[in-house]
């Protein structure tokens, strides 16, 4: 039983904590009351709490204003002057009573600008204020003017006794008295109030924004809360165009308060300050031309442009046939190596090189006669040696036929002489001179 009367307990004070939580926290928090008032000693407004309860005097010869303001954030607040003299500062929807003379006109003001809070993006700082164009309001002084008018009266007029024609009332009972009602023009005095004797002043908020691109319009401006902005950016700026150079700048991103966005034109609903920054990249293409005096050279990219680091491929016949009879027999032309102004480049037909200025590439090529001639040199052979055989064949048939027709004669055989008479032949004598 002790137990449950403990945790019965326990949770009594829980909910009694809990409701006491509740109704600290739930309440909304209430504006201390109070007025200004003006300290003549001083020269200065004096912020006295609790409610104006003027005296009768001060009744006729002072009167209360009441001063709003409206369209400033919860944590900015303006400051109020009034006939030229600061009076305190004033926060979104509260309000302040000023108690000031009837007899005279006064002036309330506010600060025409207040500006709120502040960023930074891309080395540009932006804020928001807020504008009352209307920063000053006027009371007129409380004028008193004449009313006359006519206003009926009733009264009792005694008449005097005909013997005391002096008397003055109460006249004695001989006097006939009746009661008579006639009209009287009466004046008087009355105070008039001209215009309100409140006012609220209104801010209305401004974001600044900024536009920073290198190739197109750059904005520093204010733009009120809730305007729609746009703005763009050129896909391709050209820089340097020229026959073999080529240079521009080509949009990237905007940086839109340091979020990238690869749109080039943006629309923005402007309800804070903003930053928007065009950023490019630049692009260089060179131009790679080549030439050859014999074969069809080519390039990967026919129109010979590359960008700056680009890999390009240049190529040729490795080798192509000569004109003439010598190409027919075989005879070419080699590819040797591609030249530059730089000198050599490379040996092969095939070139692949990574683009990083403009290039002439020029073929040479060298003449390969080596089968022609070597054709040449077996058919020369071959015709001297079928000559010669034809000359040795002629030869050897035409003396075939002398034989056969008679008209060689035939080779005489003479018997040899004797030992002894070839060794006694005469000897001829030599001639003798003349």
């Amino acid at each position: 039983m002790a137990s449950f009367l403990r945790k019965k307990s326990l949770m009594l004070i829980m909910i009694i904590l809990a409701g006491t939580m509740l109704y600290l926290f739930s309440r909304p928090t209430q504006a201390v009351e109070g007025y200004y008032s003006y300290d003549v000693k001083t020269g200065s407004w004096v912020w006295m709490p609790g409610v104006w309860t003027p005296t009768a005097r001060e009744r006729r010869t002072m009167r209360s204003v009441t001063i709003s303001v409206h369209g400033l954030p919860a944590d900015v607040a303006t400051n109020i002057y009034v006939d030229g003299k600061p009076a305190g500062s004033m926060r979104d929807s509260e309000s302040r009573t000023f108690i000031v003379t009837k007899r005279e006109g006064h002036t309330f003001c506010v600060d025409e600008e207040v500006r709120g809070a502040s960023y930074t993006y891309e080395g540009f700082t932006v804020s928001t204020r807020y504008l009352c164009p209307g920063k000053c309001w006027s009371v007129e002084p409380v004028e008193k003017k004449q009313v006359c008018e006519y206003v009926p009266v009733c009264t009792w007029v005694c008449y005097p006794c005909p013997t005391e024609p002096l008397c003055t009332p109460p006249c004695p009972p001989c006097a006939p008295c009746e009661y008579v009602c006639y009209t009287d023009y009466r004046c008087h005095y009355e105070e008039e109030i001209v215009g309100p004797q409140s006012y609220t002043f209104e801010y209305y908020a401004e974001h600044q924004m900024v536009v920073s691109n290198i190739h197109g319009d750059n904005v520093n401006e204010w733009v009120k809360d809730g305007s729609t902005v746009s703005f763009f950016a050129k896909e391709v700026v050209p820089i340097r165009d020229e026959s073999s150079v080529k240079e521009r700048d080509v949009f990237q991103y905007w940086s839109v308060n340091g979020q990238p966005n690869e749109n080039n034109a943006i629309t923005l609903l402007v309800n804070k300050p903003y930053v928007a920054k065009a950023y490019y990249g630049k692009e260089i293409e060179y131009r790679v031309r080549v030439d050859s005096e014999y074969g069809h050279p080519a390039m990967d990219k026919p129109n010979g442009w590359y960008r700056k680091g680009e890999d390009a491929t240049v190529s040729v016949e490795p080798e192509i046939p000569l004109e003439g009879w010598k190409g027919a027999w075989g005879g070419k032309r080699v590819f040797t190596a591609w030249y530059s102004g730089e000198g050599l480049e490379s040996r092969s037909p095939t070139y692949v090189f990574t683009v990083e200025e403009p290039k002439n590439l020029r073929a040479e090529w060298k003449i390969d006669e080596s089968k022609p001639m070597m054709y040449l040199y077996i058919l020369i052979t071959v015709v001297a040696a079928a000559i010669v055989a034809l000359i040795v064949f002629l030869l050897y048939w035409t003396g075939r036929i002398l034989r056969r027709t008679g008209l060689r004669p035939p080779l005489e055989t003479a018997e040899p002489p004797p030992e002894g008479e070839a060794r006694r032949r005469p000897r001829r004598k030599p001639a003798t001179p003349a």
